[in-house]
């Protein structure tokens, strides 16, 4: 049983690291630094006193973003720096005061989704990524307005679609139909399809360019957490309650990839809980427990805006759980079993790296009719705190 979790741990934190990879960066003189970094931290160059692990051969040493003016890699991804007007609405938490745009100037790295006679820029940020644009070079990029807004606290989410009327005015080519513009979505597909075919059609040496694919940069956001939860335990005995149990503790590790999209992840959960069950009764038969348990949940998580870092989630699994300590009868051991429960939570992350989370687990047997006489086991309440240990992004 320790080999097996041993092993599991070891695969996941492998997972969780990544690779390294050939990239490239410029300093604010233009000199051109070549190197290996793992590509999740790109998705954190605009962070507050963000830095880059920048390894050369079997060392690396830490880069300041404040330092870098273009960071790449190959000619999959690229960053720029640009000091812009950015109005970074939020578009999940819609407001009245969303009305009317604030822009703000700052300085951020923009990721380059193509080049050319016209180049598309996305802005990733926890509130909605923003899209901006340039053309023949003439800088800084621009942003394409977008926003979402209330005329009133409990009215509908309404639309600022400027950016619409932007693109039919700066990337539209001689042979467009008349309502091409009309329904484009303020998304990174539709605008990259709408760039790249405004740079085919305009002529020039720089016409065409070049699209990121952005192939080398992560697909999958995989998260290795830890916790702690005190449980209030029901005993059940025979399918019915048969009283409470003292408060327990438990303690684990949690593994979770999460999709693109990021509102689906997929967890892996493995906890170790001390719990003590005493004078359960059933037909003039007394059962109890004194002993460590350890168990392995896995299920699906929806999060509701994992773009941000403090937002809401629930999931549902299927658990495993094996006891360590002999099921007590009538003061005898008499041995326990490996049991299977259904699990579901909700949780609640603060920071990126705190949480909490609430959690019910259905009732497990740790003890057979056969083997004891009784169907014997417990369901729990569960309140718990979480702390990332570690992050990274993967294709």
């Amino acid at each position: 049983m320790r080999t097996t979790f041993t092993f599991i741990l070891l695969a996941l934190i492998t997972t969780v690291q990544g690779q390294l990879t050939d990239a490239y960066y410029l300093t604010r003189t233009g000199e051109r630094i070549t190197g290996k970094i793992y590509s999740s931290d790109l998705e954190s160059l605009n962070r507050p006193n963000a830095s880059l692990k920048w390894y050369e051969g079997e060392t690396f040493r830490v880069v300041e973003v404040t330092n870098i003016d273009e960071v790449g890699i190959g000619t999959d991804t690229k960053f720029k720096k640009f000091t812009v007007q950015i109005d970074d609405v939020d578009l999940y938490n819609v407001r009245v005061a969303d009305i009317r745009p604030a822009p703000v100037q700052q300085t951020v790295f923009l990721n380059v989704l193509v080049d050319g006679a016209a180049a598309l820029y996305q802005y990733q940020s926890s509130r909605g990524h923003k899209y901006f644009y340039s053309k023949e070079s003439k800088l800084p990029p621009t942003q394409l307005t977008y926003r979402k807004f209330r005329r009133k606290a409990d009215g509908e989410v309404e639309e600022n679609t400027t950016f619409r009327n932007q693109l039919q005015s700066d990337v539209s080519c001689p042979n467009d139909p008349w309502d091409k513009f009309r329904k484009v979505g303020y998304e990174k597909d539709a605008l990259i399809k709408i760039f790249t075919e405004y740079n085919a059609c305009t002529t020039g040496s720089a016409a065409v360019g070049a699209t990121y694919k952005n192939e080398s940069k992560s697909k999958l956001l995989n998260r290795f957490s830890a916790f702690a939860n005190g449980k209030h335990i029901v005993i059940s005995v025979e399918g019915s309650n048969n009283g409470d149990a003292p408060i327990a503790f438990g303690a684990g590790l949690e593994f979770e990839t999460i999709t693109p999209g990021r509102k689906f992840g997929f967890f892996l959960r493995s906890e170790a809980e001390k719990i003590k069950i005493e004078n359960a009764v059933s037909d003039f038969r007394t059962f109890g427990y004194d002993g460590m348990f350890l168990s392995f949940l896995t299920g699906a998580r929806y999060h509701l805006n994992r773009a941000a870092d403090n937002h809401f989630y629930f999931d549902a699994g299927l658990g495993l759980s094996f006891p360590f300590s002999d099921v007590i009868r009538n003061n005898i051991e008499i041995g326990g079993d490996m049991s299977f429960y259904a699990s579901v939570g909700a949780g609640y992350q603060i920071t990126n790296k705190f949480g909490v989370q609430l959690r019910y687990n259905f009732p497990n047997n740790i003890a057979s009719e056969q083997r004891v006489g009784a169907d014997f086991g417990f369901s729990s309440f569960n309140v718990g705190i979480t702390y990332l240990l570690f992050e990274n992004k993967t294709q």
